[in-house]
């Protein structure tokens, strides 16, 4: 029997589009968009214990200038460089990438190939095996689930990447504190505003029409709909 069903839901905060199946859902997200470089601080407050609600930081400038500021004040260049690292989210999904669902950054194995893959596989595993529904995926860059984002969000969002949205070191808006609609504040996502941006060249489409993804599950749109 053929799934009308579209389980599977695009991860940036100003895209709406579902999916009927696994490697439609791929080959969207992968023509469609693409993750940027940034980091965000997950260390301890001091204050109280709870992990640092600061949003992400798009240079590595303003993670060292947050770690050394008042809120965890570090001075020993070795830990802060380290840090970094923990934080750090590479283009494309290298070293961490973000799941909206597990609401916490994702190591990518050292000797991983191809780190888009290992994403869409973790997120497509939330789909398949626990039904989980996008509308509550927590996007970082808006502070909220999906179903919470509004249109002046997605406004604001056009505006801000537009302007360079916290491209600039100094920026106070990179200081502002997370929503308590976002969940736990384990870590982060990409700039869905910055990753709007037509097939990234780099990455090919990683030939998805062409491979066969064991883990893929439902019809193609093409099919469900025009047959």
């Amino acid at each position: 029997m053929k799934r009308h069903t579209r389980p599977y839901g695009c991860t940036w905060p100003n895209c709406a589009k579902k999916f009927g199946s696994r490697n439609d859902w791929k080959r969207h997200e992968s023509g469609q968009h693409y993750l940027v470089e940034m980091w965000k601080c997950g260390r301890a407050r001091p204050t109280d214990g709870g992990t640092c609600l600061r949003r992400p930081f798009l240079a590595k400038e303003q993670m060292i200038r947050h770690l050394k500021g008042p809120e965890h004040q570090m001075t020993t260049a070795h830990e802060i460089e380290q840090e970094c690292e923990n934080f750090h989210l590479a283009r494309e999904g290298h070293v961490h990438f973000w799941c909206g669902f597990c609401k916490t950054l994702i190591a990518q194995p050292e000797d991983t190939m191809n780190a888009w893959e290992n994403r869409f596989k973790h997120i497509g595993d939330h789909f398949d095996h626990e039904k989980r529904d996008i509308d509550d995926w927590v996007c970082v860059e808006e502070n909220k689930a999906k179903k919470l984002i509004t249109p002046q969000d997605e406004k604001e969002s056009r505006r801000k990447a537009k302007t360079g949205y916290r491209n600039d070191v100094g920026d106070e808006d990179e200081l502002e504190e997370w929503s308590p609609d976002m969940g736990n504040g384990d870590s982060i996502t990409a700039i869905g505003s910055f990753g709007d941006l037509k097939s990234f060249s780099s990455r090919s489409m990683m030939n998805i029409t062409e491979q066969h993804d064991p883990d893929a599950h439902g019809e193609s749109d093409v099919e469900m709909y025009t047959s």
